[in-house]
């Protein structure tokens, strides 16, 4: 009777998200064009979305960094590499990881020093971040210097918090891309200031002329970052900190887009949606594959 009633407060609770949802996006996609065309164009531009803008690009390395990190030592682990040896090739990992993270930013236009006050704030807060990913390395390699020894266990435990966050992230950016190129909505300010014809919230973009504004892959790059939570442990104040530092970061990121007429307010919401989606569906397609293995 216990369980019939739990299921039943559950699948309550689960169907009053579902209807407070659609009513949210039904009600937003109604002012989503309204609320684009009153943003002042001085605020395209500006340090804060400038920094946002930087962070979107680069927060993203940071998680997949951490779960490479791991699959390649379980890897070594396999192999029966030395110490010397998994260190050496970790060293060398570092450097092609980071030349791939330098080389994402030129060619997305981060490291190009241009004249005016916008571009040369991009290009500050992307070697800033770039720095911080740097920084985040060092102590990835110091804080995980045990599981360089053959003989740690731990390599398995990090190795199912790793899968969990690989699959959220693999999940997350292939639908992302995918809604990208089906629905091809046009950024407002294409909308706005090329006057291209506007989309409502789930149209396909027939026109010759499309876009990729739904939904906002910088709120989803800064969402990724939930994937931390999985390595967390425990019910620790500093665990309660990160977490709502994340949240922080990914709200400023979908108002940075908003501002910069990059995306609409339902593509940022629609990145959060899956988002938070996928962090929940990761966890338990991991389970069932460790169900699977017993």
């Amino acid at each position: 009777m216990l369980k019939k009633t739990n299921f039943k407060n559950k699948y309550i609770v689960w169907f009053s998200l579902l209807i407070i949802t659609l009513v949210f996006f039904i009600l937003t996609s109604f002012y989503d064009l309204k609320l684009s065309s009153h943003i002042e164009s001085n605020l395209n531009k500006t340090w804060f979305t400038a920094i946002f803008d930087a962070y979107g690009r680069v927060c993203l390395f940071l998680p997949i960094y951490l779960f490479f990190f791991i699959f390649l030592l379980s890897f070594f682990n396999n192999l029966k590499f030395s110490k010397k040896q998994k260190i050496i090739w970790i060293a060398i990992f570092n450097c092609i990881y980071l030349i791939i993270e330098v080389t994402f930013l030129y060619f997305t236009k981060h490291f190009i020093l241009q004249k005016n006050e916008f571009h040369i704030s991009k290009f500050i807060f992307s070697i800033f971040f770039t720095f911080s990913l740097v920084g985040f390395i060092i102590f990835i390699n110091i804080y995980l210097r045990n599981l360089f020894n053959n003989e740690n266990n731990d390599i398995n435990i990090y190795f199912k918090k790793a899968l969990k966050a690989s699959i959220f992230i693999i999940l997350l950016f292939i639908s992302i891309q995918l809604l990208k190129i089906i629905f091809g909505r046009n950024r407002p300010e294409d909308v706005i200031v090329q006057k291209e014809n506007f989309q409502w919230l789930f149209q396909i973009n027939f026109s010759k002329v499309r876009g990729s504004s739904f939904p906002s892959g910088h709120t989803a790059a800064a969402g990724a970052m939930l994937s931390f939570i999985y390595f967390l442990e425990g019910k620790k104040i500093w665990k309660k900190i990160i977490i709502i530092f994340i949240w922080v970061f990914i709200i400023l990121t979908a108002i940075s887009r908003i501002l910069m007429s990059k995306h609409f307010l339902t593509d940022v919401s629609f990145s959060i949606l899956i988002v938070i989606l996928y962090y929940s569906v990761s966890q338990k397609i991991v389970k069932k594959i460790y169900e699977g293995k017993k």
